[in-house]
């Protein structure tokens, strides 16, 4: 009989998959726990916001910055309709300057990416890694089969809400028109995932991002930022 836990594990992992669009046919056995690690790792290092808040050694441009985004939440809930819920009531200091690292290969002269397959996300055009040493040798696989390949740093990922998403250092490193756009693509991707089409999900995330983070300035923010609303798609899943 299967444990409850190995039961949660193979949940955990099947969930990482479709939230990161990993692909399953290429997943091996030490790839899946170096998701489930990954991920792990994240969620135990989770600090409600209010706790960070009242921490007196908090810097003040983090507690500025998270006091604003549980505005913007409350934004996103009741003049976007997106499914808030318990995501993004958490904080991760991370060192580093991205949560995950994409890898994105399609074969030499063509611009029709490689995709990675798997039942609850479908297939999808780039894959995950929580480890850059690993997503690196990954690359180098690639590259010596003929793929071209770029790898780049997301400063986000949704679990679709399998999971009580956090914030983290990456997210808050913007200005408020960036993280109101980058909270509201996210949260979008909680409302509708259509499984096995990366270009629409994307599509539909940026431009409810987007519009959400100008109605937001309008209403509460600073206009003048309006413009710095399309730099902030570069640095996110």
């Amino acid at each position: 009989m299967t444990s409850p836990r190995r039961w949660l594990t193979m949940a955990t992992l099947l969930i990482l998959c479709a939230g990161l669009n990993i692909g399953l046919s290429g997943c091996q056995a030490g790839y899946y726990m170096h998701l489930a690690r990954g991920h792990g790792e994240l969620m135990r290092a989770r600090t409600p916001v209010e706790q960070v808040l009242s921490d007196p050694d908090t810097p003040a441009s983090v507690r500025e910055r998270l006091a604003r985004t549980e505005t913007m939440l409350v934004f996103a809930e009741q003049e976007l309709a997106l499914p808030v819920d318990d995501a993004y009531r958490t904080y991760v200091a991370l060192e580093r300057g991205f949560v995950v690292w994409n890898l994105f290969a399609a074969p030499e002269f063509s611009l029709s990416p490689r995709t990675w397959c798997f039942p609850v996300a479908g297939c999808t055009s780039y894959r995950g890694f929580f480890d850059l040493e690993r997503a690196e040798r990954e690359a180098e696989r690639l590259r010596a089969r003929g793929y071209d390949v770029y790898g780049g740093g997301a400063i986000a990922y949704s679990t679709l809400g399998w999971f009580a998403d956090p914030l983290t250092t990456p997210m808050l490193s913007g200005n408020e028109a960036q993280v109101a756009d980058l909270l509201f693509h996210e949260l979008a991707h909680r409302r509708f995932y259509l499984r096995g089409d990366t270009r629409f999900n994307e599509s539909l995330a940026t431009t409810v991002g987007r519009e959400g983070a100008r109605r937001w300035l309008a209403a509460h923010g600073d206009p003048t930022l309006i413009d710095d609303i399309t730099l902030s798609a570069a640095l996110r899943a």
